[in-house]
């Protein structure tokens, strides 16, 4: 399957051209706001803070990059950027992928932490500084794996040199904004002895951890001893690495009180979609394609756009005509009120198949899939 991210944007509020008859497919469109598409050929996406697709009022900041025309991804070199305009993340994706130097930033401008990515993992030296220029901690990722090799208060004192000392710093587990704290010694780079897990600011820690060598032993919490998957570890996560573009967030948060049948019903169209593609004479080449519609409070399909990333006008009339002759079109409903309605997903060909990748996924959701997920850029030795 091609590339690691699974390009699957459902969302609400997408503001796609009327449906057409046997005329030109446009490639300029809005999605909403919390996308836009240009001549089929770049994007700019709004993401939550987790790597979730949300509307810009909510957004906490947004990509903005040249669309891989056969990775569900960008491509080349692309920048994240705050709400407020200043650069977040400056990198370069290749085959799907975050690959060579990266720089982030904070809000204000300054440079947050530089390092190289390789095949979408951080590897190698990264350096990290605070707020205000100055050194904070010096990584160096093996296998994706951190040793801390130094470390600096933010009143420039070492307090780890050579990889040994008494380190405490913030983490974040993966896919989540909350962040936590921890606390204990470093051998050469690695945790030993008793590290303590905390919530930012709290009077004593929620739990002990115990390392040796860098690895995992046992937990402690209220006197007893138990063994569990790890609660801590030495990175924040960010969702700008591994973009959540699978299950995507639908609206901001408190908005909408929405019955579950608003969005599941998507499922009905991807089946009989995927049953069509399935029996396609076409033997297209690789590439995807964005597809939106809007569905009206009559069961009534309003608006349809697809949108190939080569612009392959042959398949984007056979996927725009597959879709028109569905009829089981549903209405959502706001606080119990039926509203208008719009809805973003992508379909992919690979090896010159067809395939729609949410229905994929759902499909073989207990079974090993095809699909290379991205992997994590902290991985606990065993």
């Amino acid at each position: 399957m091609k590339g690691p991210f699974l390009f699957i944007l459902i969302m609400l509020l997408l503001n796609t051209g009327s449906v057409r008859g046997q005329g030109t497919l446009p490639d300029n469109f809005s999605i909403g706001d919390f996308a836009e598409v240009y001549a089929s050929d770049s994007v700019r996406i709004y993401f939550s803070c987790f790597g979730g697709i949300t509307g810009k009022r909510c957004a906490d900041y947004y990509r903005v990059g040249k669309l891989d025309p056969l990775y569900l991804n960008v491509t080349g070199r692309f920048h994240d950027y705050f709400m407020n305009g200043k650069v977040y993340l400056d990198a370069i994706v290749k085959n799907g992928s975050l690959e060579g130097p990266a720089r982030y930033y904070y809000s204000n401008g300054q440079l947050k932490e530089e390092g190289q990515y390789k095949e979408g993992i951080r590897t190698g030296t990264w350096r990290f500084y605070y707020p205000t220029g100055i050194p904070q901690k010096v990584y160096f990722y093996e296998n994706g794996f951190p040793l801390v090799m130094e470390a600096f208060t933010a009143d420039n004192r070492q307090i780890v040199k050579d990889g040994n000392g008494h380190f405490k710093t913030a983490f974040s587990k993966r896919s989540a904004c909350i962040k936590f704290e921890t606390e204990g010694n470093l051998i050469n780079g690695k945790r030993s002895g008793f590290w303590t897990f905390s919530n930012l600011d709290a009077r004593k820690p929620v739990s002990e951890e115990l390392y040796k060598d860098g690895n995992y032993i046992h937990s402690r919490a209220n006197d007893q001893d138990y063994t569990e998957t790890p609660n801590t570890g030495l990175s924040v996560y960010y969702g700008n690495e591994v973009l959540q573009l699978i299950q995507s967030s639908i609206t901001c948060p408190g908005d909408y009180n929405r019955h579950t049948r608003d969005v599941f019903w998507l499922s009905t169209l991807t089946n009989s979609l995927q049953a069509t593609f399935d029996t396609c004479s076409l033997s297209p080449k690789d590439q995807w394609l964005i597809v939106g519609l809007k569905i009206g409070t009559q069961k009534d399909l309003l608006n349809l756009n697809v949108a190939s990333t080569i612009n392959d006008t042959l398949l984007e009339r056979y996927v725009y005509n597959s879709i028109m002759k569905f009829r089981k079109w549903k209405p959502s409903f706001l606080r119990d009120e039926k509203i208008e309605a719009d809805f973003f997903f992508s379909v992919l060909v690979d090896n010159h198949k067809i395939q729609i990748p949410e229905y994929v996924v759902r499909k073989t959701f207990h079974k090993p899939l095809r699909f290379k997920y991205p992997s994590s850029t902290e991985t606990e030795h065993p």
